[in-house]
């Protein structure tokens, strides 16, 4: 949480956490562990980060965040899909890298079914990234 508070809005603290002892890769692991909670925060804090240009473009790229938020946008806990669906709506973005990915995996058909969701962050999460693709 601390790391997303940091990163919200400033780009050069933003490069200084990415080139922090593998930061990226940390907050990705954590993606897999078992505890709901963590995932979360560092679905907060890949939030946080994917508002740069560049690092959506470099670092983030690299770790192919990509493929563990279309595993995050099947699952059943509501809190991690508010949060995966908002780091969606970054990585979506025509300039990203990560776009063609989630396209060619079909991420628009499960933001279509999101909007049908019955958590209203999720809904305006699911119809923000159908907006930006």
């Amino acid at each position: 949480m601390a790391l997303a508070s940091l990163t919200l809005s400033s780009e050069a603290i933003r490069r200084k956490v990415i080139g922090t002892c593998g930061v990226p890769e940390h907050l990705l692991s954590a993606l897999e562990h078992p505890s709901d909670s963590i995932k979360a925060a560092s679905l907060r804090c890949f939030l946080s980060l994917s508002r740069s240009v560049k690092q959506l473009r470099s670092s983030l790229k690299d770790v192919e965040l990509w493929k563990l938020l279309l595993k995050l946008l099947a699952v059943s806990s509501t809190e991690l899909l508010r949060e995966s669906s908002a780091v969606v709506c970054n990585i979506i973005l025509d300039f990203s890298p990560g776009n063609e990915m989630l396209v060619e995996e079909r991420v628009l058909s499960r933001l279509v079914d999101l909007t049908r969701h019955e958590d209203t962050a999720v809904r305006v999460n699911a119809v923000w990234g159908l907006m930006v693709w």
